[in-house]
């Protein structure tokens, strides 16, 4: 798990290889949405308070904390599309403006083997070191999986659809990518580069 501040706000990032329970984790989120607000339900909700993103629809960390970062400005201009800052995430990633396609295309599914986590501390805690330890047992807690290098993010190792992102992103009639080998390094490189810049330049209408 690495963790970083963005914006003033402590961000913690894992990734997990080998996940066996996307479908349980699945079931506990809608279970945790459809609970009173009581102290078990906000109890409950605040246990999985994380963005929840398969790691095949990443390219790499760039890709990934891009998205983190468009999220967080959101939510520092009071302009967040999504309910939260966690679900803001994957709205980031998507090209286009429907919430439920982002979750579709970059969310959890029960067929998800490569996980990504990403924790937010409270606005206006950076000053205050983040128990990462603490953080990372509440992953754990939720997840059952190996935690690996965000380094993988974008490789074989975290699954990386790249025919399904050029597809998502609209890169297939790019120039950029005429004549490049599908499956090279150079095409992960040039998609990498596309799709990170497509969420740095997102704007909503």
């Amino acid at each position: 798990m690495e963790t970083t501040t963005i914006y003033g706000t402590p961000v913690s990032i894992a990734f997990f290889s080998n996940l066996t329970n996307a479908p349980e984790i699945r079931a506990r989120l809608v279970a945790a949405s459809t609970l009173p607000d009581d102290p078990a339900g906000v109890a409950e909700r605040a246990a999985v308070a994380f963005a929840f993103l398969d790691a095949q629809a990443l390219t790499s960390r760039l890709h990934l904390l891009t998205a983190i970062s468009q999220a967080l400005l959101a939510e520092a201009d009071d302009s967040l599309v999504t309910k939260t800052v966690q679900s803001e995430v994957l709205f980031s990633l998507e090209p286009g403006t429907a919430i439920n396609d982002s979750l579709r295309h970059f969310g959890l599914s029960a067929a998800t083997k490569a996980l990504v986590l990403v924790h937010f501390a409270p606005r206006g805690t950076s000053a205050v070191p983040v128990n990462e330890e603490e953080v990372f047992g509440k992953m754990k807690d939720v997840v059952q999986g190996e935690l690996a290098s965000l380094d993988l993010l974008g490789t074989d190792a975290a699954g990386v659809n790249v025919k399904t992102l050029r597809k998502l992103y609209k890169l297939n009639q790019d120039a950029v990518l005429a004549g490049v080998k599908a499956g090279s390094e150079a095409e992960r490189s040039i998609v990498n580069d596309l799709c990170s810049s497509a969420v740095a330049m997102k704007v909503v209408a």
